[in-house]
């Protein structure tokens, strides 16, 4: 809470021009709902609320059809009212922001880019209005964002954000890139980058010297990443990938290419298999257990881990029992655990989110 309060003094607002939006001016985009708190100064947090989120394709010759997120998460409510308790945290200070209210709008990205870019130019802009180079908070100040949990949605974000020199602060980006303080300036996270726990897997193959392995990535940068890093360490320790496979995101999962993972699967000799792949490509892996039958292998995952496990297949839960997993790091947050079992959205006018 202390770092994000310093952050608000560093980094002031690039606009405070209060005009009213004409119709010339005004972008035409998505309303979606979101969760205001007014404040004198007001921070924009981007939480993934949801696991899976269903949009057409673009065509350019249309407008697009909105974003439908679907399948909250209880893990990711815990994320969203960690970030109340913080703000709560903060206005109950009389030395952190003294005499200053912080408001927040809260946008439940669902790891959609779409909808991840809208709400940026939302918070940006202002409350019900999308104009570019303007303000229209009125007495509010727009300071700094926060979020989001998916990569590609923060690199989204960020690329906007950024150049305006607003700061970000992710707690799930985790794409090597965002060290590059040329492309983004302003941007922070409270997790370490991807690379350190491919090392980390490629480690627990040394320890055990497993050298026969399957690997299992999503189709994005993390996952080629992770396969180009992991295959290359593990050539160099004298092992030798059997097979890959690539995990496709939700809204692109195809019969004939589930089939193909899950052939190679159980045609492998080997039996241990390491799982690489991005927060929003869960379902596309959960979707495996739902209409295959997967032989059982020693697992070693990321630390995306609890997001598969909230997916209730008895036969995930069998196969990925006794699997080994890389795991961020937490702490207790003092006063979190009461707060978290009082906390009721209808004691709240503002928790719009939780009534959709």
């Amino acid at each position: 809470m202390l770092l994000l309060a310093v952050l608000l003094y560093i980094f002031p607002a690039v606009s405070d021009t209060d005009l009213p939006p004409g119709s010339a001016c005004a972008l035409r985009t998505h309303t979606y709902t979101t969760n205001v708190k007014p404040g004198d100064l007001v921070i924009a947090a981007f939480l993934q609320l949801n696991d899976v989120f269903l949009t057409s394709d673009p065509g350019f010759t249309s407008r697009p059809d909105s974003v439908l997120c679907t399948r909250a998460t209880f893990r990711y409510y815990r994320h969203y009212l960690a970030f109340i308790f913080a703000v709560e945290e903060i206005n109950r200070s009389s030395w952190i922001l003294p005499n200053i209210t912080l408001g927040y709008q809260i946008f439940d990205s669902c790891a959609a880019e779409p909808k991840s870019l809208s709400g940026a130019l939302d918070a940006i802009s202002g409350k019900k209005f999308n104009v570019p180079n303007f303000s229209c908070w009125g007495k509010s100040k727009m300071v700094g964002f926060v979020g989001d949990l998916s990569t590609s949605s923060t690199y989204t974000i960020a690329q906007l954000v950024g150049v305006l020199s607003y700061p970000l602060i992710s707690y799930g980006a985790t794409d090597p890139v965002f060290h590059d303080r040329t492309q983004f300036p302003s941007f922070y996270r409270t997790i370490p980058n991807e690379e350190a726990e491919m090392d980390g897997i490629v480690q627990i193959l040394k320890h055990f010297g497993w050298k026969w392995v399957g690997l299992i990535v999503s189709d994005d940068e993390t996952g080629y990443r992770a396969r180009e890093r992991i295959s290359k360490e593990l050539a160099n320790s004298g092992g030798c990938v059997a097979f890959t496979s690539v995990i496709e995101q939700n809204r692109y999962i195809d019969e004939g290419h589930e089939n193909k993972t899950v052939e190679e699967i159980e045609k492998t000799t080997a039996n241990v298999i390491v799982l690489f792949i991005s927060t929003k490509f869960t379902y596309g892996f959960a979707h495996l257990f739902s209409r295959h039958k997967i032989p059982p292998k020693l697992w070693i995952t990321s630390s995306f881990i609890p997001s598969i496990l909230t997916f209730e297949e008895a036969s995930m839960e069998t196969t990925l029992n006794g699997s080994l997993s890389l795991m961020i790091q937490a702490g207790e947050i003092p006063g979190f655990e009461q707060f978290f079992y009082t906390f009721s959205p209808n004691n709240s006018t503002t928790q719009n989110l939780h009534r959709e």
